[in-house]
């Protein structure tokens, strides 16, 4: 059974609303703030969301593995962009 979260607003924090089951063109918003957009841009916004923190971690795990390292040297030009409207919580 896939793991489920609950999409949240990223500046209040608070769980998003909309409809029960909703379609790709319902509208999805925060109760506090009001920020919402359609369900497929939330979603795509998520993912972006994710994928950037997936990178963070992978990034972190290498650079720790390997400091102090004679053999290895981490080089990064990861730079994370932030500015997310909706996000989910991680346990990476």
């Amino acid at each position: 059974m896939p793991d489920t979260q609950e999409v949240k607003c990223a500046r209040c924090k608070c769980a998003l609303q909309g409809p029960a089951d909703p379609k790709p063109n319902d509208i999805l918003t925060c109760p506090s703030c009001g920020e919402g957009d359609t369900l497929d841009r939330v979603l795509a916004e998520v993912g972006k969301y994710v994928e950037e923190q997936v990178a963070k971690s992978l990034h972190n795990t290498i650079a720790k593995a390997t400091r102090g390292s004679d053999v290895f040297k981490v080089t990064s030009n990861f730079r994370p962009k932030g500015g997310h409207r909706f996000v989910v919580d991680l346990d990476i």
